[in-house]
C-alpha cells in the first residue's frame, strides 16, 4: 500500500531511527510493527481484518482520521485518501493520550 508521511520527525523515526529516544521502546517497536503492515498491505482492509492492530475511527475533531493502538497510551494516527491509482495512506502523528 502506498503512504505518505505528514510530519518529516515521524518519517525520519521510521526510516532512520532518528528520535528514538522520545518514545519508549516498546512502542518504537510496535510503530516499526504498524508501519511494516501498512507498507505489505494490499488495500486498507488489513486495518479492520487485523484484530491485533485495534484500529478506530476518529470523532469530534478527527472525523475522517482513524488511530491504531501502540500501546494503551501511544496511537499512531493516519488518514486514507483515495485515488486514481488507489489508496494512499498518510502518516499523520504519533498521539499520547495519557
Amino acid at each position: 500500500m502506498k503512504f505518505a508521511f505528514k510530519d518529516s520527525k515521524l518519517e525520519a523515526l521510521f526510516l532512520r531511527g532518528e528520535g528514538i529516544e522520545s518514545l519508549p521502546e516498546h512502542v518504537y517497536k510496535r510503530f516499526l510493527f504498524v508501519m511494516q503492515n501498512i507498507v505489505d498491505a494490499s488495500d486498507e482492509r488489513i486495518f479492520y481484518q487485523s484484530k491485533s492492530l485495534h484500529t478506530e475511527k476518529l470523532v469530534g475533531d478527527r472525523v475522517g482520521q482513524f488511530s491504531v493502538r501502540l500501546n494503551k497510551q501511544f496511537r499512531l494516527c493516519f488518514e486514507i485518501h483515495k485515488d486514481q491509482n488507489g489508496n494512499i495512506v498518510y502518516i499523520l502523528e504519533i498521539v499520547d493520550y495519557p
